[in-house]
């Protein structure tokens, strides 16, 4: 198991509040695999005391995004999204994009959702919220990326961004974006007001005053609303005085200028799950340890597009990415994070599955596992060497065993028997990824083998019931 995890229970994760946050100011894509171990030379032992409870993995823990398709086209094909089972699922209420195959060629098809000052597109706003909940999901709705256009009046060459002097009637325009969303629909009760400010490139003092104002006049309209932020990524975040403060200097300007959060949420995409856990570890030294935290998007590599597109979709899409997600999904829990969000559903460079639904992706099987095959109740599971982690769960008795070498590793379980084991290797998952219509191949389960040691593929998963 990882070095950091090999301490019992959620103390182990202490060391990571004193984490020095100079890694998290770049990523660089191109150093894949950094979170692989080296293999061990002997069995490796699984312990679990189901008399030992460790932690209660919370009810809106495992996440997805839906950004950025339309209602008709994030929810085609729901037999596949209904078998992942999401607790929650993350909208930007911003324009909706689309891409549609006409006689052969790729449409894109382009939908504002607040076309004009004070006129937004509730229809298709509904139809995204209604969608969340008709597949037992709970919405968690940011309001923009970017201001709309007629209030772009720092002319952002991306992203709308407003002078500051029209900060004040920005903030009213998030309020009276809120209040119609939530009006019809009332059992909302988290939202964000921006996405990614640092990309939108607000001065951090503009970005506070915005939040401060928007979130006020929000709690007036919605009492008990929990509203979010900053949601940045864990870039640094350039300022008009050419300063360049890195993740954790931008979240201590926030805290100094009060920027007092109900929820903190950002964002990290890394090949390195101790990346992921050291960003927790620098928020909770500047906001503390009771503020609720929410992780909104996951995954390895950011990158959609130009020269490093390709190499971010083998990131995110290769058979590293599974026990990825589980190590992160395991060490996020730990750390006592509320919510995590994939990013996202259906992509061809991120999603669970490809854009027109020919395969599932690595993930996707393992995102299952969690949500459909363990429990809530985590109690105390422990390995005798880094390369394999364990997490196993009393309420519904199961055990998730994953590898973080790249050989294959023989284990012994102590204290636990099952009748049945689902092997996730490499192999089958190539044979079986393909999709069709809305039927996807599920990972059998058979008989485990007779015998003390059973062995565990090379970034593989073995899954006992």
């Amino acid at each position: 198991m990882h070095k950091l995890l090999m301490a019992a229970g959620i103390t182990g994760f202490a060391m990571l509040a004193c984490a020095d946050d100079s890694s998290l100011g770049w990523f660089d894509p191109g150093k894949p695999r950094e979170g692989e171990a080296a293999a061990p030379g002997r069995p490796v032992t699984v312990k679990v005391d189901w008399e030992k409870p460790l932690l209660r993995i919370p009810p809106r823990f495992y996440g997805i995004n839906i950004h950025p398709l339309s209602a008709a086209e994030g929810f085609r094909n729901r037999g596949l999204l209904e078998a992942l089972k999401p607790d929650t699922i993350r909208l930007m209420l911003t324009g909706r994009t689309s891409w549609i195959k006409k006689n052969g060629q790729t449409v894109v098809v382009r939908e504002p959702l607040t076309p004009e000052p004070g006129k937004f597109n509730l229809t298709e706003i509904d139809a995204l919220i209604d969608g969340v909940k008709s597949v037992g999901a709970e919405p968690y709705i940011t309001l923009g990326f970017g201001a709309p256009p007629w209030l772009n009046t720092a002319n952002g060459p991306k992203f709308g961004l407003p002078k500051r002097e029209d900060i004040p009637a920005y903030a009213d325009f998030k309020a009276e974006f809120a209040e119609a969303v939530l009006k019809r629909h009332p059992e909302i009760k988290l939202l964000a007001i921006e996405n990614e400010p640092e990309n939108v490139k607000y001065p951090i003092a503009d970005y506070v005053q915005l939040y401060r104002l928007a979130a006020e006049k929000i709690r007036r309209e919605a009492p008990g609303i929990r509203i979010a932020g900053p949601v940045t990524g864990y870039a640094a975040w350039k300022q008009p005085d050419g300063s360049n403060p890195s993740f954790g200097d931008a979240i201590a300007r926030l805290y100094r200028d009060q920027a007092t959060f109900d929820v903190f949420d950002w964002h990290i995409y890394s090949t390195s799950p101790q990346r992921v856990f050291d960003s927790v570890g620098v928020i909770r030294r500047v906001y503390g340890s009771k503020i609720p935290l929410i992780l909104s998007e996951l995954n390895l590599d950011w990158r959609y597009s130009g020269s490093g597109g390709e190499a971010s979709r083998k990131n995110n899409t290769s058979w590293y990415s599974a026990v990825y997600l589980a190590e992160t999904f395991d060490g996020l829990q730990r750390l006592g994070v509320e919510r995590v969000y994939y990013f996202c559903l259906r992509n061809n460079f991120f999603g669970m599955y490809d854009y027109h639904f020919t395969k599932v992706h690595p993930a996707f099987h393992v995102f299952r596992m969690f949500t459909s095959e363990l429990g809530r109740e985590r109690v105390d599971a422990s390995t005798d060497h880094e390369a394999v982690g364990a997490i196993a769960t009393a309420d519904r008795r199961a055990l998730l065993v994953y590898n973080r070498s790249n050989a294959e590793v023989k284990i012994r379980l102590d204290g636990a028997s099952f009748p049945s084991v689902g092997v996730y290797s490499e192999e089958w998952y190539e044979k079986n990824k393909g999709i069709d219509g809305e039927k996807f191949h599920a990972l059998p389960a058979t008989a485990p083998a007779p015998g003390r040691e059973m062995t565990l593929p090379p970034r593989g998963i073995l899954l006992f019931h």
